[in-house]
């Protein structure tokens, strides 16, 4: 594992360095890019209907209310109050956009990903494990309120002890859920905008920010899910410390963070919106980008390495992960095919998603009686789209899959057939 780490830091070195130093980027990157042809963007922003309220379906419609306001901002909020072209008008207007960085995107960036983390995380879980959410106290970021976020439930009867595990880990899973659709969205463009550099940010280093930095009175979520991984297995030994490590090397070594922040410099300094993804490159067309994280599953922590290969306007994800502390084993794999167009008009895009696993034993509560899954597992779903309106970029949109017992991110433990219906736009 600790090869896997070095290779990937050095790959996250070696991306950083090609990108800021190489001269041709810099000089095609020094022409500011302003506007946006949404004919050539690849991703798809979702609106619609689907059986489950999950992670995936909040982070879904959260990011295209998220894109929407971001084109309404940009298209009526100038970038640049002071229009001559000197010294002392270039820094006022970095101080403008500082300002309202601060006053305005801070703010609206930070709902979006704390509305994602309680509502669709937090309260997700306790719905799934029959509790009744009582309140979600939601607070203002600092320095604006120095507050702790929470969410408080009921419960009617006993449940499984991993799914007590879920109901506290929940919030990191949301957040999780909404950098991963974040990231697929930047990577599938091939650039993104600054706002869009803010959500990700906030969301990809929730983990980190709160086992580093945001403790209440010095306990979090992540104390008690440490506690509870200890309590149901007698020879884990889990500490803080090392999730804290791994926290920290998925915060330095992820490129989309270090992508993400020069994306906001770049905006302060140049009042550029848009920036250039980050890739190594082989040929014109094939574009390759690693990564790693950290998931919380209710039977311990997992590292997933991550692949992002993009051919084209299409994108293929391939995801390993297995369970850290060996004190139990897993392990899975993701493959994802995304954006394959058809047709001489490029009109229908189709998504395939595919997960594998094998998993120690564990149980959950399902009406009255306890379920036990353990071993291999897995999921499959299909994503349609047909464009409809070529000058809207707007799409016609469904989705159907199965889902196998077991733990996957953001999703129900039990077996379950799930299905989207709606509209899509890029």
């Amino acid at each position: 594992m600790k090869i896997i780490l070095c290779l990937l830091l050095l790959a996250s070195f070696g991306i950083t360095q090609a990108q800021f130093w190489n001269k041709e980027e810099k000089e095609k990157k020094s022409e500011k890019k302003d506007k946006r042809d949404h004919d050539e963007l690849n991703s798809m922003f979702n609106l619609g209907y689907e059986g489950d309220l999950s992670a995936s379906f909040g982070a879904n419609h959260l990011l295209s209310d998220h894109q929407g306001l971001t084109r309404l901002q940009n298209k009526f909020i100038p970038e640049n109050i002071f229009k001559k072209d000197n010294g002392i008008s270039k820094f006022g207007n970095s101080v403008y956009r500082l300002g309202k960085l601060f006053l305005l995107d801070y703010m609206v960036n930070y709902q979006v990903y704390a509305t994602q983390r309680f509502v669709f995380g937090s309260k997700y879980r306790l719905d799934q494990s029959g509790a009744a959410t009582t309140d979600i106290n939601m607070k203002l970021p600092a320095p604006y309120n120095f507050d702790y976020a929470s969410v408080s439930a009921t419960f009617s009867d006993s449940i499984s002890p991993f799914q007590q595990v879920l109901n506290i880990s929940g919030a990191y899973e949301g957040s999780s859920v909404l950098a991963d659709i974040s990231r697929k969205n930047m990577l599938i463009n091939q650039d993104f905008a600054y706002e869009d550099a803010m959500l990700f940010l906030f969301s990809n280093n929730d983990l980190a920010a709160h086992i580093g930095f945001l403790k209440n009175n010095g306990y979090n979520e992540i104390y008690a899910y440490v506690d509870q991984i200890n309590t149901m297995y007698a020879d884990a030994n889990l500490s803080v410390e090392q999730l804290k490590t791994f926290a920290f090397l998925d915060m330095g070594l992820d490129p989309m963070n270090i992508a993400s922040i020069a994306g906001i410099g770049k905006y302060l300094i140049k009042g550029e919106e848009y920036m250039d993804m980050l890739w190594l490159k082989f040929g014109e067309k094939v574009k390759w980008l690693p990564s790693f994280k950290m998931n919380l599953a209710p039977f311990g922590p997992e590292l997933n390495y991550q692949n992002f290969i993009i051919f084209d306007r299409s994108m293929v994800q391939l995801d390993i992960h297995h369970a850290i502390g060996g004190y139990v084993e897993s392990m899975g794999l993701d493959l994802k095919a995304l954006n394959l167009l058809f047709g001489e008009k490029k009109k229908l895009a189709i998504d395939g998603v595919m997960s594998l696993w094998n998993q120690p034993e564990f149980s959950f509560k399902k009406g009255d009686l306890f379920e036990t899954f353990s071993g291999f597992g897995g999921s499959g779903q299909v994503n349609v789209s047909y464009r409809i309106l070529k000058k809207r970029n707007a799409y016609l949109q469904g989705a159907i899959g199965y889902k196998s017992q077991g733990y996957q991110e953001g999703l129900s433990l039990d077996s379950d057939l799930f299905y989207r219906v709606g509209f899509a736009f890029r």
